[in-house]
């Protein structure tokens, strides 16, 4: 069964025109403020436990329909120099998606598609900030939307266009044709010595 299919281009990207990067302008826009604490704690009671080294966003902000996160590095993450975008990075962008909902709109949504990953350049500085839209109004099984992430000077790093989040119903991973017998997937470590080299 195919399940991911996709076309990469290796050529650099020119940068695309008429992207709003005025930080000061999205923030103006997004008046209902959240800090990352606060922001970790709806993700908690969405059932969507991220350690601390996925907790990115410092403080998030939203419009109607659009977010925007200051992004800080945890001190947790020691690996950062060792991805063009760190896993803990592209998951926060992913989450002020689901910010930019209103409220009333409740579930855990997973990752499902993205029509198209630009990247420009890789991150040197911290913070960051990024800039999430929703493309329609949400409804209580999807969001879509663009996700941008930029560095303080407002320079493009990276877009998600068309990311699309489906909603996650908990029963649908507890039905009975989804379980399986684990019982006989077990190994047992066995430690041979070595001589120290």
């Amino acid at each position: 069964v195919t399940h991911v299919t996709g076309n990469i281009l290796t050529s650099p990207l020119p940068l695309p025109t008429g992207v709003e990067n005025d930080y000061q302008t999205v923030k103006a826009r997004c008046t209902q403020h959240f800090t990352g604490v606060e922001y970790y704690q709806l993700q908690l009671e969405r059932r969507i436990y991220l350690g601390p080294a996925y907790q990115w966003m410092e403080w998030v902000q939203r419009g109607d329909y659009e977010a925007i996160c200051q992004i800080h590095l945890p001190e947790e993450v020691l690996d950062v120099d060792q991805y063009q975008l760190h896993p803990g990075l592209i998951d926060t962008c992913f989450g002020l998606l689901m910010v930019s909902a209103p409220i009333q709109v409740t579930g855990t949504f997973v990752p499902f598609s993205v029509e198209q990953v630009r990247f420009y350049q890789r991150p040197k500085d911290f913070p960051l900030w990024s800039h999430a839209k929703l493309r329609a109004q949400p409804d209580d099984r999807r969001l879509t939307g663009d996700i941008r992430l930029f560095d303080q000077a407002g320079r493009l790093l990276a877009e998600f266009i068309g990311f699309q989040g489906i909603q996650a119903a908990r029963e649908k991973f507890l039905e009975k044709e989804h379980q399986t017998d684990f019982s006989d997937w077990f190994y047992e470590i066995g430690w041979q010595p070595q001589q120290l080299s």
